[in-house]
C-alpha cells in the first residue's frame, strides 16, 4: 500500500532526460535547480555542493560504488567527479570533452560509462587514459537522443537507447554491446503500435527487458534480445489526453503514475503484473506538468512534474496466487450483479451511502444504525429465487475456478441471501442455505473492500453470522458435499465482521449479545498466538470486555513455561 506522500518545497527541479535524483547509503542526491545538487536524509537537509555561474549542470548525478564517488555533467560536454564525502566541490576532477554529452550511464558491478550526444561512449576506467570515445556516431543530427540505460552481463555491457527522429512520432529503439573496450553489434528498430502513441517508458533490470505504455493503457514488454512485444497489462480507464509516467518496482509490480490535468490530480497505481492485478491506488492533487517522470528509489516511487518532487512511500507483498485473487483490486467496470434493479440493489446503494458515513465506534451511532431500515431484511426470497439461485447455483456447483474469480459484490448479495434462506421460515428455493453460506467462507476475497461492504449489514445479521461461524468452529454445522472453512479462513471472517461491526458486541447487555461475547473471548483464547491479526483482534476484544465489565476467562495452559536457572 502507499503512505502519505511528501513535497519537496525547497527543491527545484530542471527537466533532465534522466529523472533528477539518486539513492546513495540511505540518503537522496537530487539536482536542485542547474546550479546544486542536494543531499537529503530522513525529509532533511544535510549537504548541497554548489557551481559558481554561469556553470551548470546539464544532467542527473550517478553514484558509482567501485570507487564511491559521484559523476555529473557540466556544460555539456565536461565531466566532474568527487567524492560524497568532500565539502566542496574543489577537490573534484574536471574532465572536458570535444563534443556534447547526453548522460552518465551507471552500472551495478563497473564504473559508470559516458554516453555523447552522437551515440559515441567513453569508459569512464580510462579517464585518465584518453578522453577520445569509441564506437559509432549512430544518432543523426535529425534524431533527438531521449533516454539510455545499461545492463550488465557476463563478459560484455550493454547500452540501450532511445531516440525520436525529427517530424516523426515514430520511437526509435537502438542497442550495443561494450567488449574489450570496443563498441559492436549496433541495431536499432521502431516502436510502433498501430496508431496509438507511446507516452512513457523504462528499463526492468530484473526481467531484462524495455517497458512501454501506449495511449490505450496497454503495456509491452520487449526482452531486449529480440525486442518482439507482449501484452503486460491492459489498463482501460486510460484516455489518450492524460500524462502517463511507468516505472518497475521489482520482477513482478510496475507503478504507473496518470495524470489528469482537467481534474487536476494524479492517481498513482502499484500493479502485480505476474497475476494482472491491481495492488494499491492512490490519488494525489497535483497540478498539469508537461515533464512527468516516474521512478522507484528503494521503498518510495518519486514523480517528478515539471519542477515538483514528490515522494510517496509504499509497502509490498511477494507476489503470489493468494494475495492476487484475494487482496488485489481491480478496475473493471464495476457492473454489479442485480436482480429485481428496482427493488434491491436499489436500496442497498441507499444505504451503503449512509452506512459507509457512520463511525461505528460509538454507542449511539450504533444504535442509530440499528433503527435504519434495512433492503435485506425486507427481501423477498420467493421474488428473486429464480435470479439469485443462478448465481449461487453456479458458485457452489463450479468449485474453486469460480470462486476465486467473483466479486466482493457478489459475495455479499450471496452471504445477504443465504442468511435469508436460512432465517426465513417460508421459501421456495431449493438452495441449502449451510451449503452456500460454507462456500462463501471458502471463497477468495479482497479484505478491505470486503469490510466496506460488511459494513451495509444490520448489525442482527452481523450476530448471526459471528455465531454461524463459531458453530463451524465447533462442529455444530457440518456439510458434506464441499470442503469445511478452515481455521485461518473462520478466523478471517471473525475479525473481518469484528472489523466491520464492533458495534454489534458495544451494544445494550442483552443475554444474546452477552453469550456471544462469552463464545468470541472462549475462540480467541484458544487462537492465542496462531495468526498474525490475533493481537489485534485481541485488543479489539479486550476494549470491548472493558467497556462491558466483563472478566477475561482463563486462557489454556500447557503451550509456555518458565524455567528458572540458578547461576
Amino acid at each position: 500500500k502507499f503512505s502519505d506522500e511528501f513535497l519537496f518545497k525547497n527543491v527545484t527541479l530542471k527537466k533532465f532526460r534522466q529523472f533528477p535524483a539518486i539513492s546513495i547509503k540511505e540518503s537522496l542526491l537530487i539536482n536542485d535547480g542547474s546550479n546544486s545538487i542536494v543531499k537529503i536524509q530522513d525529509q532533511k537537509l544535510l549537504h548541497s555542493w554548489n557551481l559558481e555561474h554561469p556553470h551548470f549542470f546539464s544532467s542527473a548525478a550517478v553514484y558509482c560504488s567501485e570507487d564511491d564517488s559521484l559523476y555529473c555533467i557540466v556544460n555539456n560536454n565536461t565531466l566532474l567527479k568527487w567524492s560524497p564525502d568532500d565539502e566542496t566541490l574543489n577537490n573534484g576532477s574536471e574532465f572536458q570533452f570535444q563534443e556534447p554529452v547526453f548522460s552518465v550511464i551507471p552500472l551495478r558491478k563497473h564504473k559508470p560509462i559516458v554516453l555523447f550526444s552522437s551515440g559515441k561512449v567513453l569508459l569512464t576506467e580510462l579517464l585518465y587514459v584518453s578522453l577520445d570515445p569509441i564506437g559509432e556516431a549512430f544518432i543523426s543530427e535529425d534524431e533527438e537522443l531521449l533516454w539510455a540505460d545499461g545492463i550488465e552481463i557476463p563478459s560484455e555491457t550493454k547500452i540501450f537507447c532511445l531516440t525520436l527522429p525529427k517530424d516523426s512520432t515514430s520511437y526509435k529503439f537502438h542497442s550495443f554491446s561494450i567488449r574489450k573496450g570496443k563498441a559492436a553489434d549496433y541495431s536499432s528498430k521502431l516502436l510502433e503500435n498501430g496508431q496509438l502513441t507511446l507516452k512513457s517508458w523504462c528499463f526492468d533490470h530484473y526481467n531484462t527487458a524495455f517497458i512501454t505504455i501506449w495511449s490505450d493503457g496497454t503495456v509491452h514488454t520487449h526482452p531486449v534480445h529480440n525486442l518482439t512485444p507482449s501484452l503486460l497489462l491492459q489498463h482501460k480507464s486510460i484516455k489518450d489526453p492524460h500524462k502517463l509516467a511507468i516505472s518497475v518496482i521489482n520482477a513482478d509490480h510496475i507503478a504507473i503514475a496518470v495524470n489528469d490535468s482537467k481534474k487536476k490530480e494524479t492517481k498513482l497505481e502499484m500493479w502485480d503484473v505476474k497475476f494482472t492485478s491491481l495492488k494499491a491506488k492512490k490519488t494525489l492533487k497535483t497540478s498539469p506538468a508537461e515533464h512527468y517522470q516516474l521512478i522507484t528509489l528503494d521503498s518510495s516511487l518519486f514523480l517528478q512534474l515539471d519542477e515538483i518532487l514528490i515522494e510517496i512511500p509504499f509497502n509490498i507483498d511477494k507476489s503470489t496466487l493468494a494475495a492476487a485473487l484475494g487482496k488485489s483490486s481491480d478496475i473493471l467496470s464495476k457492473t454489479e450483479y442485480r436482480w429485481n434493479a428496482s427493488t434491491l440493489a436499489t436500496e442497498i446503494e441507499k444505504q451503503s451511502d449512509d452506512a459507509m458515513d457512520i463511525d461505528c465506534s460509538s454507542n449511539k451511532e450504533a444504535l442509530k444504525m440499528i433503527s435504519r431500515k434495512n433492503a435485506i431484511e425486507k427481501m423477498d426470497t420467493g421474488e428473486i429465487a429464480n435470479e439469485i439461485e443462478i448465481l449461487a447455483n453456479r458458485f457452489i456447483n463450479e468449485g474453486s475456478m469460480f470462486k476465486t474469480n467473483n466479486r466482493e459484490s457478489d459475495l455479499f448479495n450471496l452471504l445477504c441471501f443465504a442468511l435469508r434462506l436460512k432465517y426465513k421460515k417460508k421459501t421456495a428455493c431449493s438452495i441449502d442455505p449451510d451449503v452456500l453460506l460454507v462456500n462463501i467462507f471458502t471463497s477468495t476475497y479482497r479484505e478491505s473492500t470486503l469490510v466496506q461492504y460488511m459494513r451495509k449489514i444490520l448489525l442482527l445479521d452481523a450476530v448471526r453470522l459471528l455465531e454461524i461461524l463459531l458453530d463451524i468452529s465447533e462442529n455444530k454445522i457440518t456439510v458434506s458435499s464441499c470442503d469445511m472453512p478452515s481455521d485461518a479462513q473462520i478466523f478471517d471472517w471473525v475479525f473481518i465482521l469484528m472489523k466491520s461491526h464492533i458495534d454489534v458486541l458495544l451494544s445494550p447487555k442483552d443475554k444474546k449479545i452477552f453469550k456471544l461475547r462469552k463464545r468470541l473471548d472462549t475462540y480467541l483464547s484458544e487462537k492465542i498466538g496462531i495468526y498474525e491479526d490475533y493481537l489485534l483482534i485481541q485488543n479489539m476484544f479486550d476494549m470491548i470486555k472493558k467497556e462491558n465489565n466483563i472478566l477475561p476467562i482463563k486462557h489454556t495452559v500447557g503451550k509456555y513455561f518458565v524455567e528458572t536457572i540458578d547461576i
